[in-house]
């Protein structure tokens, strides 16, 4: 399996007050090759490998390769390994942006602006990926996987301090304090996943599944970044999930689902606590084409907390929520 494409993009803005994207009147230009071969070695093994190929305004040529392993042990059982590397290219944000973000107080009456701007070398964001599964149809019934990855990531994002200038305004010099972006991050995650799938009845399916993830990051030598610390702490160490799914009859289902998401650390001081999710939906199919649903969300609480915000504001929380739906297939 082969292929291509090319996306041209032209974008168009006006300066703000506080923020303006420069250039601009910018034209960015993205193409791509993609190819993927599976090879059978044996009559139990079974090799996959493939690659994208990209060229993007910001960064030029990248690539991204990947590649399976997979042994079938039996009809019902079979080990997997993986390996690839993805690439986040930089965005229009990355390259453009200039943000007057704030004033700071100097000593003798004056004032410092702080100020973001873009970088134009940058690099894109990297991830090197490891992964090894095993998967089992214990019987007619149920079916088990499990997974475990190791993953490296190098260029992230990061803020550096600029060397501040003095901005000679007539009416009002001041000081100007520039944070660039910067790709002097690097990160490690590790962990792994369980999930299952259980047909208790000719209607009725179970599907648990529990994740744990352990990730951290760190920065280059000489680097005066304090925001990437939050980038480790945005995503939750335990999650847990329980899904039913129950043909009530022929054109009615319903579909239930429980979930716990452990504590999240801040990147300043306390923590998002944790949270359990409560969702059910019925649904009831009219023909091939229409399906009536009714749908409620965030059922134990009136309101919970899943990010803390990164902003000196209140952050927002998610409240409980039951809604309808039609839809049409044609």
């Amino acid at each position: 399996m082969w292929g291509g494409g090319y996306r041209f993009t032209k974008d168009v803005s006006t300066p703000g007050y506080a923020i303006t994207l420069l250039p601009l009147y910018p034209t960015d230009h993205l193409a791509n090759l993609f190819f993927q071969d599976e090879i059978a070695l044996t009559h139990s093994l079974a090799l996959t490998v493939g690659s994208k190929l990209e060229h993007n305004t910001y960064t030029g040529f990248e690539y991204e390769p990947s590649a399976q392993l997979v042994w079938s042990l039996t009809d019902r059982r079979s080990l997997w390994f993986s390996a690839g590397r993805a690439i986040r290219q930089p965005a229009r944000f990355d390259g453009a942006i200039n943000i007057d973000y704030g004033t700071e107080p100097l000593p003798g009456g004056g004032f410092g602006l702080l100020k973001i701007v873009s970088n134009t070398h940058l690099y894109a964001e990297e991830l090197r990926n490891i992964e090894i599964g095993y998967r089992a149809q214990i019987n007619d019934r149920f079916s088990f996987d499990a997974t475990a990855f190791l993953s490296f990531y190098s260029n992230l994002r990061t803020q550096e301090a600029g060397t501040p200038y003095l901005n000679p305004d007539p009416a009002a010099p001041y000081l100007v304090i520039p944070i660039q972006v910067g790709s002097q991050g690097s990160g490690r995650s590790y962990g792994g996943e369980v999930f299952g799938n259980w047909k208790v009845t000719r209607r009725w399916r179970l599907s648990p599944g529990y994740s744990l993830l352990y990730n951290w990051t760190t920065l280059t030598p000489g680097s005066q970044d304090t925001t990437l610390a939050a980038l480790a702490a945005s995503s939750p160490r335990n999650q847990f999930q329980v899904r039913s799914l129950y043909d009530v009859s022929r054109h009615v289902e319903w579909d239930t689902s429980i979930g716990y998401v452990g504590q999240l650390p801040n990147a300043g001081e306390g923590f998002t606590p944790s949270y359990t999710r409560l969702d059910t939906r019925v649904g009831w199919r009219l023909g091939e084409s229409t399906e009536i649903s009714l749908v409620g969300q965030n059922l134990l609480t009136p309101q919970h907390l899943e990010f803390h915000s990164v902003y000196p504001v209140n952050p927002a929380e998610i409240e409980r929520s039951v809604f309808g739906k039609i839809t049409w297939r044609f």
